[in-house]
């Protein structure tokens, strides 16, 4: 987690803190747009080993916050599907509005994005979020065999997910352990020269 005190307009004088790193480091807000503070570090800021030891552990951290969070999605579709939970189809979280999408939707680090496990993950992760709607649409309509027809596809696209998540982790370590790429931020995690600052979350 990122955290920033004193965060304001345009001169203001920041210090960056991610705890669970022992990081501390000053910066200066040097640009505000779009609700964002853009902030320059003070100084030499973040080694390039630093950043990219940051950057791969909170990749993995959101890789499997990532997919516990899909499992419940899915789970939550097999317990109406099994009758014991009951759940509004229109009220079903979007590929876009969920934690996977809301961050998917949002990457800025270029690496990442060239990564073939991230194109890959965007169709199967649709998908999901269609069938689920179909499998509730069905079970509203009372159509049992239909809404066990759907699941199938559900479950198989499910798994496509969890792979592709399990791929991305692997390749982002490789790509990183590979060469001397600095991200330019991941999961709000700041390269050696600046870092965007902001109120947009990551959920799902």
């Amino acid at each position: 987690m990122l955290a920033a005190e004193g965060v304001g307009g345009i001169g203001t004088h920041l210090r960056l803190v991610i705890p669970e790193h022992g990081v501390r480091v000053d910066a200066t807000v040097v640009a505000v747009s779009d609700g964002f503070q853009h902030a320059r570090f003070d100084g030499e800021g973040l080694s390039t080993a630093e950043v990219n030891r940051i950057a791969l552990r909170s990749t993995d951290r959101l890789v499997e916050a990532t997919k516990n969070d899909h499992r419940v999605f899915v789970d939550r579709i097999c317990a109406a599907a099994a009758g014991r939970a009951q759940i509004e189809p229109a009220t079903l979280s979007t590929h876009h509005t969920c934690r996977l999408g809301t961050w998917y939707d949002n990457v800025s680090d270029l690496v990442m994005m060239e990564l073939p496990a991230f194109k890959a993950l965007a169709e199967p992760h649709r998908e999901v979020h269609r069938v689920g709607r179909e499998v509730l649409s069905a079970l509203a309509n009372g159509d049992g065999a239909l809404a066990a027809s759907k699941m199938s596809r559900l479950e198989e696209s499910s798994r496509r997910v969890i792979g592709a998540l399990d791929q991305l982790g692997r390749q982002y370590r490789q790509h990183a352990a590979a060469s001397c790429h600095e991200p330019a931020s991941l999961d709000g995690v700041p390269h050696s020269s600046s870092v965007q600052l902001g109120t947009r979350s990551v959920h799902g």
